[in-house]
């Protein structure tokens, strides 16, 4: 699997900064905000996701977008690289699964691409939409926001409401999060990835959380 332009970056980013070979998995952070957009009939029909990248990611994309070199990122380096990482994302589902009955479900469409500053760090926003609407009410519904190879590591935010349902058919819905228990081999194995080790596609499934969605 070849790595998307997003991780090219980060792995360059800790080479520069770190020089041991034995760091372990994960490399980089980014913590999620996700609305839940359901349609007129009770239905998933998107996912609105925010992604906030730690401040390494930050520092390195502003010295590869800073086009005029004014030492920040303006809104239209901040488009550019938004979509920049979108493009390179699609092939891998933009790091999101959704699942009915156990089963993936496939997107057909991203819109409302866009970056920001957050507290001194980029924000990546966007909203996914499902290729069909998805009912809660017969279906078992759950979504993950993850890295495959577990080099990310992506979490809900701890504060705020990081998660949120929206939209006519959200009322009376609601969602549960799911911590990921991994065991203590997978722990082992990740602890012992170097930055330039390829990790196993589905490592970062173990240590992914997940949220399951019902409604009555």
């Amino acid at each position: 699997m070849k790595y998307i332009r997003l991780t090219y970056m980060l792995i360059s980013l800790f080479i520069v900064f770190f020089s041991s070979p034995a760091c372990a998995h994960p490399h980089a952070w980014i913590d999620c905000r996700v609305k839940v957009v359901f349609g007129k009939q009770g239905q998933i029909v998107a996912l609105k996701e925010h992604w906030l990248f730690d401040t390494y990611y930050t520092e390195f994309a502003l010295h590869d977008f800073d086009a005029n070199k004014n030492k920040k990122l303006d809104q239209d380096e901040l488009l550019l690289l938004a979509k920049d990482n979108i493009a390179n994302l699609k092939e891998f589902d933009y790091f999101t699964s959704v699942q009915k009955n156990g089963k993936e479900v496939t997107f057909s469409k991203v819109t409302d691409v866009n970056s920001t500053m957050e507290k001194r760090r980029i924000g990546l926003d966007f909203t996914v939409w499902l290729a069909k609407p998805l009912d809660v009410k017969t279906n078992k519904v759950d979504y993950r926001i993850y890295d495959m190879t577990y080099y990310i590591s992506m979490v809900h935010e701890k504060e705020g409401d990081p998660i949120s349902l929206e939209g006519e058919g959200a009322k009376d819905c609601s969602f549960k999060l799911f911590t990921p228990k991994p065991d203590i081999m997978k722990i082992k194995f990740a602890a012992n990835l170097g930055k330039n080790i390829k990790a196993p596609d589905q490592l970062g499934a173990f240590f992914a959380q997940k949220v399951s969605l019902s409604c009555p």
